[in-house]
């Protein structure tokens, strides 16, 4: 009997660097944002959880690249090293809808290395998949917590989907004997490298090494 629990994580693995170009708005700075979102909300217990968070700063209770060491629920991780909307924060400029980054573009694809440099160190870190306790697919497509499109189970990274992940994750920790964890990492390291990742209207602007679609 009793219920098994499993976290599906999609994006939250928030991690702390400066702006680009010295930006010092709390619009350009998710850490900043994270404490004034603590702050709003009051309640250092309730981020604190009885003890089970006993970081220096409270903030640092709710945000992704500190909290998710702490983490005790076996869960999967679904994340991007270039995750699009931390870099759209930190630049204050998106590729999405537009030709190229603003000038000076190449400036712009160096932070997006810089932060997924900081990431995969953020990964290296985390102790549940060290110990086997979690699980991660990760890409290395520019764009942010796609679970609920047509990408769960279409988008693959080394022939697995998000979906193919969710499945092994929970049959390892239904069967912990038959199963493990699965551990599913870019097969390229450039900015928004992969055949499934999205379409950019950019031809790279000179300035980075990776193809894309």
């Amino acid at each position: 009997g009793g219920v098994t629990v499993l976290g599906y994580l999609d994006s939250p693995l928030y991690v702390q660097m400066p702006a680009f170009n010295n930006l010092t708005s709390a619009d350009n700075r998710i850490d900043l944002q994270t404490q004034l979102a603590v702050k709003a909300m009051g309640s250092e217990a309730l981020l604190r959880e009885g003890g089970l968070c006993s970081l220096d700063e409270t903030w640092r209770c709710a945000f992704g690249a500190d909290r998710m060491p702490l983490l005790q629920t076996p869960y999967l991780l679904v994340t991007s090293v270039y995750d699009e909307y931390q870099l759209v924060v930190g630049e204050g400029a998106s590729l999405r809808f537009a030709g190229c980054f603003p000038e000076p573009h190449c400036e712009y694809f160096r932070y997006a290395e810089e932060f997924a440099s900081a990431t995969r160190r953020s990964l290296e870190t985390l102790p549940q998949l060290r110990n086997g306790t979690a699980g991660l697919w990760a890409s290395s497509c520019y764009d942010h917590s796609v679970s609920l499109d047509g990408r769960f189970s279409l988008q693959h990274v080394s022939g697995v989907s998000r979906a193919d992940s969710l499945l092994q994750a929970v049959r390892a920790v239904t069967h912990p004997g038959e199963a493990k964890m699965p551990l599913v990492v870019p097969n390229c390291e450039s900015f928004n490298c992969g055949a499934e990742c999205p379409a950019l209207p950019t031809a790279r602007c000179g300035c980075y090494a990776g193809d894309g679609p």
